[in-house]
Parts: C-alpha cells; sequence; structure tokens
C-alpha cells in the first residue's frame, strides 16, 4: 500500500514539475522575444497574466512534499518540528487574502530537517536488519554444511 501512495506522490508532483517546464519555457521565449524587441512589456504583461498559476504550482508542490515529508515522519514515529518553531514552518495564504483558508506548511529548513531525521532512522533499521540478517545467515550457512556433512557421514557409512 505505501508504494502505491509513493508512486501517486510521484506522479502528482511529475504534473506539476511538468506545467512548470511548459510554463518556464513559454516565458524563456517571450523572455527571448523581449530582449530582441527591446519590449520589456511583453515579459511582464506574461507574468502579470500567469502570477497566480505560478504561485499556485509553488503551493502545490510544498504542499505535497510538506505532507508526504509528515507522512514518513509520522508513519516512522520520528517528531514533527514545533509548531511555534516561525522557522520551520511557513504560513501560506491564499491570493484572495482568505485567512480562515491559510495553511501551515514546512519551510525549506523545516523539510531538510525532517529528510535528515527520516534518512537517520531508516539508516539506523537497515543497519540493524543487515545485523540479524547476517546472524541469521550464518547459522543457516552452518546448519546447510551440517546436514551436507551428515548426509555424506549416512552415505559413506550406508555404502560399507
Amino acid at each position: 500500500m505505501a508504494m502505491f501512495s509513493w508512486l501517486g506522490h510521484r506522479l502528482r508532483l511529475y504534473r506539476l514539475n511538468y506545467i512548470q517546464r511548459r510554463l518556464d519555457d513559454e516565458a524563456e521565449r517571450l523572455f527571448e522575444e523581449s530582449v530582441q524587441k527591446k519590449d520589456s512589456s511583453i515579459i511582464n504583461n506574461w507574468y502579470d497574466e500567469n502570477y497566480r498559476t505560478l504561485r499556485w504550482l509553488e503551493y502545490r508542490r510544498t504542499e505535497l512534499v510538506s505532507d508526504q515529508l509528515l507522512k514518513e515522519a509520522d508513519e516512522l514515529y520520528l517528531p514533527r518540528p514545533q509548531n511555534s518553531d516561525k522557522e520551520k514552518w511557513r504560513m501560506w495564504v491564499p491570493e484572495d487574502d482568505d485567512s480562515t483558508m491559510a495553511r501551515q506548511l514546512l519551510s525549506a529548513e523545516g523539510m531538510t530537517e525532517l529528510r535528515q531525521a527520516i534518512r537517520k532512522e531508516r539508516s539506523e533499521r537497515r543497519e540493524s536488519a543487515e545485523y540479524w540478517l547476517k546472524i541469521v545467515g550464518g547459522f543457516v550457512g552452518i546448519l546447510t554444511g551440517l546436514v551436507g556433512a551428515l548426509i555424506g557421514l549416512f552415505s559413506v557409512l550406508k555404502h560399507k
């Protein structure tokens, strides 16, 4: 189930990045046109028209990544950054200044800190699993060798 959640997250992020790339290509083309014509109003008008879309993309990307990191931290039983820590959280207010719809998301610093904690926890769990796998693998190897030796011994004794 976790894999499908991860895949869905990656697909949503890919769609946002695809839209962002298309807008970036269009902005670059219009910027070059405005430089050639020496008319900055071309690119300025484009930014004015697409400002909401660009802000929405930034919000959605931040929301997706923030929610995914918080979900992973919760699954690993890691503490979330304190809500009172303004460096770790960023308040997003919609464009129409409806403060009732404001949402608190992780800031870049909060995301980095939480990613580091998640990596550390996963690394520690992996090391623990590797340790036990080595011990169990060693015992299985010893048992396989003993069983093989016993089969060989019985085979030799039976043919005498």
